[in-house]
């Protein structure tokens, strides 16, 4: 092979490489400004703008599917120090949507937030739903629905906090807005839930009077 064609085969080769470098480039930029828009459609670059609101008790708030009032809480022992806390709270409800509410309806929508027992501010999300029926003392209803109607009904709503609990710091609630609606990103998937609204968004806060009791069992 001569001089003159090993020259030509050796810039062809760079022109080449070049080339391949080039798009290389691209598609690594592509790929991370991907990655951006991922992270940043779920928030991983977003600073949450929350409004706080302090409320006082027995306040009505509208957290976008019912009218919400929270009067009090009761916090009970485990018998076991290494069982767990039961907070139930006691709320009065009233559906404002066009849909009944199911035991679900408030997953997103109440956030507790209390001291464990190693002294660590937590928190918690998720209840499960009692509705109550009138008496004195309320007993509890069979129903599992609240229907969209004007009538407002005595709920319970009641988690379990396996950390401990410092009862003699406060336990504040965050009272979140949901809609209804695809929580999943990109149609990952097609069921519509009560989906808490993030960005904004709007937290009540409110610190209801607590009821200690000890457990009986």
């Amino acid at each position: 092979m001569s001089t003159e064609s090993v020259d030509e085969t050796t810039q062809n080769l760079k022109k080449g490489f070049g080339s391949s470098t080039w798009h290389i480039y691209v598609m690594v930029v592509v790929c991370a400004a991907l990655i951006v828009g991922l992270v940043a459609s779920f928030g991983g670059f977003g600073r949450r703008d929350d409004k706080y609101i302090e409320i006082e008790p027995g306040d009505t708030v509208n957290v976008g599917n019912a009218d919400i009032r929270i009067f009090g809480l009761v916090a009970t022992s485990p018998k076991d120090p290494a069982g767990s806390w039961r907070i139930t709270l006691h709320t009065e409800v009233r559906n404002t949507s066009e849909r009944p509410l199911t035991l679900t309806a408030f997953t997103d929508v109440i956030q507790i937030v209390y001291t464990n027992g190693r002294g660590e501010r937590n928190y918690k999300y998720g209840t499960t739903m009692t509705v109550m029926d009138p008496g004195d003392p309320p007993s509890r209803s069979p129903r599992q629905v609240i229907p969209p109607v004007d009538d407002s009904f005595t709920i319970e709503l009641s988690t379990y906090i396996s950390d401990g609990v410092m009862i003699d710091e406060p336990i504040k609630l965050g009272l979140f807005p949901v809609y209804w609606g695809n929580s999943s990103r990109f149609g990952l998937n097609d069921v519509d839930t009560w989906t808490q609204v993030t960005n904004p968004g709007i937290v009540w806060v409110v610190c209801p009077p607590i009821e200690l009791v000890e457990a009986e069992f």
